[in-house]
């Protein structure tokens, strides 16, 4: 199985030298429907019996405040690099198409506007939070349940 994506549109995006935008107007504009083409929305559990890496659990960290979300399992390619995060049980849908996980992304990023956030990857288990940090989504001590933190946000 392969992971089909544009090359290009991600040299583009990581570079830093043209200061491409997603779904901006212009000719540094990015459409949507360029950087999601071949995309792969479902297929974790094919993915992990083609031999790909499924193993770190990724988050989506805050580095000024004690909170980060998780966003599942870090499915990585033969050569180690990141493809997707995948939440739940391999045969579930996708991440962008779980609505508490999607509000909940929503919601960390309204709550951390203009904080320094980072995307990590450990492998289970490895790395804790720590003390006093909260894990959204993650189950286990110290944690808060999606459902408890997307009650009441309408974004």
């Amino acid at each position: 199985m392969a992971h089909d994506w544009d090359p290009e549109l991600h040299r583009q995006m990581e570079s830093g030298v043209l200061p491409a935008m997603l779904d901006a107007d212009g000719d540094l504009g990015i459409p949507l429907p360029a950087y999601l083409a071949g995309w792969p929305e479902d297929g974790f559990a094919d993915f992990l019996s083609a031999g790909f890496d499924g193993t770190d659990e990724g988050f989506l960290t805050c580095e000024g405040c004690p909170e980060r979300l998780a966003l599942g399992r870090a499915l990585r390619d033969r050569a180690g690099a990141l493809l997707l995060f995948h939440a739940g049980e391999p045969g579930e849908v996708a991440n962008s198409r779980q609505p508490e996980l999607n509000a909940a992304a929503w919601r960390f990023l309204t709550v951390h506007f203009q904080h320094p956030l980072r995307v990590v990857a450990y492998p289970a288990g490895e790395r804790a939070p720590a003390d006093g940090c909260v894990t959204v989504g993650g189950g286990g001590s110290g944690g808060m349940s999606l459902t408890a933190y997307v009650a009441g946000f309408t974004g």
